[in-house]
């Protein structure tokens, strides 16, 4: 989904587009200047619902224990992914995170690293044609978040009801994308049963 969708998106809910083009006149502009802001408010709590960006760091270490900062070998370094750490093509324990951000490599080679990265700004100057980088199950959210912040000062039930999407569809996420358990039963280990 691009930038410029999520704009026509939102400006369709606040009433003040027909669904098919971004007018830039004087109803839409104060919306569009606020977008920004909301949505990188909304691509944060899809972020902390699980809706991470996967991403790698490839780095080659010549000593036996090397320090890495992850955050200065990826400024949007978020959280370190489990059990995706590689050295020389073979998953590894060799190594221990400190602080969340700098990790220990005990052992010499190429080491691929996955991590979860926070979302791309988005700024006034973020192009139109910009592709979102999130999954595509959590941008079609972001347009109802956006909304709600937007319209909370003018129409709080209508706000209140896009704000109730948005979370109920971020809880989906969430439900869907957690593990199940398997077959469940009751087993009595006094055989009282």
């Amino acid at each position: 989904m691009t930038w410029g969708d999520i704009q026509l998106s939102v400006l369709h809910k606040l009433f003040v587009s027909d669904g098919q083009t971004i007018l830039v006149n004087d109803s839409t502009s104060p919306y569009i200047a606020a977008m920004p802001l909301a949505a990188n408010e909304g691509l944060m709590l899809l972020a902390a619902c699980g809706k991470y960006i996967p991403k790698t760091i490839e780095t080659e270490t010549a000593e036996s224990v090397t320090d890495l900062s992850l955050k200065e070998l990826a400024e949007n370094f978020l959280s370190l992914r489990e059990n995706e750490v590689f050295l020389n093509g073979r998953h590894t324990d060799g190594y221990t995170l400190i602080g969340g951000e700098r990790m220990l490599l005990y052992g010499i080679g190429k080491w691929i690293i996955g991590y979860n990265a926070y979302p791309q700004k988005i700024t006034q100057a973020t192009d139109k044609d910009y592709v979102l980088d999130v999954p595509e199950d959590a941008a079609v959210l972001l347009p109802l978040y956006i909304a709600a912040e937007l319209y909370k000062d003018e129409d709080p039930q209508t706000a209140a009801i896009y704000r109730n999407e948005f979370e109920a569809g971020r809880e989906a996420l969430l439900y869907r994308d957690t593990a199940k358990s398997g077959h469940m039963c009751f087993e009595s280990v006094s055989k009282w049963i």
